[in-house]
């Protein structure tokens, strides 16, 4: 069985090291930041530099259709905020494994937060369902700092 990667063409295998060379770049940028200002300009360079791209002009696409009754300056502000959030949600990783529990508590919100102390003492195992919104990768360090043995469907 060959793998996926095999059928690459030289310029696309380039293409994709020279990717991950300046996602690594940027990682070891943001991961010496401190959290909120690496938050921020991830924000920021996102922002600034994906809005002139081939996925902007589909986010575009995809919200008409979605919200026709969305006007244009609507639809520009929505995709401005989406890169600013992909790009702090990029920046915030490199500190989510190393933040002490008191720091996860710090930067996320739970609502609802009597229903997991009453699922807890049940005895019983919990489901929980979380919105893809935000940097949701904290979610999982959130319940752990919380007490909450977790596993991610």
């Amino acid at each position: 069985m060959t793998k996926k990667t095999d059928n690459l063409s030289p310029m696309t295998r380039i293409r994709h090291m020279l990717e991950f060379l300046i996602i690594r770049i940027f990682y070891v940028l943001f991961s010496g930041l401190p959290y909120q200002t690496a938050s921020n300009l991830g924000g920021i360079i996102a922002r600034s530099l994906f809005i002139h791209t081939r996925r902007t002009n589909i986010a575009k696409n995809n919200i008409c259709q979605a919200l026709p009754d969305m006007s244009a300056s609507e639809v520009d502000q929505t995709i401005q905020s989406m890169w600013e959030n992909v790009g702090r949600n990029f920046a915030e990783l490199p500190h989510i494994s190393s933040m002490q529990d008191r720091e996860i508590m710090d930067i996320a919100s739970i609502t609802g937060l009597d229903n997991i102390h009453k699922d807890d003492q049940t005895g019983h195992g919990a489901l929980y369902f979380t919105a893809h919104l935000g940097n949701w990768e904290i979610a999982p360090r959130l319940f752990s700092a919380l007490g909450q043995p977790v596993s991610i469907v």
